[in-house]
C-alpha cells in the first residue's frame, strides 16, 4: 500500500471512529507501526489529525468536504471571469484536462467554439456539458463521490496516467499561507498531482477566497504551475516568491 493509500485509509477510518491507536491503524493498513508513525507525523503536521497518548483522531475543526451545491454559488461571477481568461490559453487541437470542481465547470461552458479539442475530466457535470459540443471527451472513471459528482479513486488515477496532454486546469479547496495549494482528501491530492505530472503546462484556478483557507492535504507549491489565474492582488514580496520559477500570474 502506497503512502497516499494509507493516509486515505486512516482518514476514512477516523471519519467513522472517534479515535484509534497507532498499533491498530497499522493492522488496518497492513503496515508496520514505524511506517504508520511516519504517516501520522505527516498528517499531524498538516493539522488533519490530532495525536494524544498513542491515539489519533480527526481534527474536527477542519471541514473535510463542503457540499457541491454550496460551492457552486460561491464567487460564481469571479469564476466566470477567470474562465474567460483561461479560455484564451486553449488552442484548437489541444488535449486538455479539466479538474473536478466549480471553477473548471465555468471553462466547460465556453468550449463550444473550439475545434479539434480533446478533454479529459473526472467531473460528471463537466463531461455532461462538453458531450453536447463537437468535442472528444473522456471521463476518468472510478468510485464516484456522493453529492460531489466526480470520480475519486485509484482507478481514476490509473486512467488519467494513460494520457499525455497539452494543458491542465486545476481547482483547489484552499491555499496555505506559504502558498501550497491543497485538496480535501488523499485521493484528490494524488489525482491532481497526476494531472499536473502528465501535462506540458499547468494552470491553477483560484479566486481570492481560497487563500489562507483551512484545507487538508498539501499538493504542490504555486511555484510548480505555469500560470495562476486569480483575482487576488499579491504584494510585491508574494509576487516575487511565486514567480521564482517563471510562473505567470494572470489577474482578473
Amino acid at each position: 500500500m502506497e503512502s497516499f493509500e494509507r493516509e486515505r485509509t486512516i482518514l476514512e477510518y477516523l471519519k467513522n471512529n472517534n479515535s484509534e491507536s497507532i498499533e491498530n491503524l497499522a493492522k488496518i493498513c497492513n503496515s508496520s507501526s514505524m511506517t504508520i508513525r511516519r504517516d501520522i507525523k505527516r498528517l499531524v503536521e498538516l493539522k488533519t489529525i490530532e495525536q494524544r497518548h498513542g491515539f489519533v483522531s480527526l481534527n474536527r475543526d477542519i471541514s473535510l468536504l463542503v457540499p457541491y451545491a454550496y460551492r457552486e454559488t460561491l464567487n460564481k461571477e469571479i469564476k466566470k471571469i477567470m474562465a474567460l481568461k483561461a479560455i484564451q490559453l486553449i488552442e484548437d487541437g489541444d488535449v486538455i484536462i479539466l479538474d473536478a470542481g466549480t471553477s473548471c465547470i465555468e471553462i466547460a461552458y465556453l468550449l463550444n467554439n473550439k475545434k479539434n479539442l480533446t478533454v479529459i475530466t473526472n467531473d460528471l457535470n463537466i463531461a455532461n456539458i462538453i458531450s453536447n459540443y463537437d468535442i472528444e471527451v473522456y471521463i476518468a472513471g472510478g468510485k464516484i463521490e456522493n453529492k460531489n459528482y466526480c470520480s475519486s479513486s485509484i482507478d481514476t488515477i490509473k486512467y488519467i496516467k494513460k494520457f499525455r496532454v497539452s494543458k491542465v486546469f486545476i481547482g483547489t479547496s484552499g491555499i496555505t499561507s506559504d502558498f501550497y495549494f491543497c485538496a480535501n482528501s488523499c485521493d484528490k491530492a494524488e489525482i491532481k498531482k497526476t494531472m499536473i505530472n502528465i501535462s506540458n503546462k499547468s494552470i491553477l484556478m483560484a479566486d481570492d477566497s481560497k487563500f489562507n483557507s483551512p484545507a487538508i492535504i498539501k499538493v504542490k507549491s504555486l511555484q510548480d504551475f505555469n500560470y495562476i489565474i486569480t483575482n487576488r492582488i499579491f504584494s510585491n514580496d508574494e509576487t516575487n516568491h511565486i514567480q521564482k520559477n517563471g510562473v505567470e500570474i494572470l489577474n482578473v
